[in-house]
């Protein structure tokens, strides 16, 4: 389970893109994220990650999967398109086996996240790093 909790409205935070708040209201206690039920029973996370300046997150399941919901305008939940997430996907571009299950003796097993403001990065267990959205400094 994975509580969230803030602005969703990208309006009233201050944002010139704007979302319908009838259908995406603010969140302003803890909630459970609820579409991680629908992807796979008994999934389980062992990290979560967001920027400080971000409007995106990540979490990395007992797999070591990578999944991203949020913005998206630079690419940054490396889904492999620009489009905003409302809900949890797996990010693509990382070999996660053949099936996306995370079960393949070859498969990558991530272990660390971050979130910047237009970019994600993260690390593997061999040491290797991962990263997408905007290559601007």
């Amino acid at each position: 389970t994975i509580l969230f909790s803030g602005c969703t409205d990208f309006k009233n935070a201050g944002r010139t893109k704007q979302i319908d708040e009838s259908v995406f209201a603010n969140v302003c206690v803890p909630s459970k994220i609820s579409t991680f039920e629908e992807e796979e029973e008994g999934l389980e996370f062992t990290f979560v990650a967001a920027g400080a300046a971000a409007a995106h997150n990540v979490a990395i399941d007992t797999k070591g999967r990578l999944w991203a919901w949020g913005r998206n305008e630079n690419g940054q939940l490396g889904t492999g398109d620009k489009h905003n997430r409302n809900a949890p996907q797996i990010v693509k571009g990382i070999n996660f086996g053949e099936n996306g299950d995370g079960e393949d003796k070859d498969a990558v097993k991530i272990v660390w996240a971050a979130c910047g403001r237009n970019h994600t990065i993260c690390v593997d267990s061999e040491g290797s790093f991962y990263g997408c959205g905007s290559n601007k400094s």
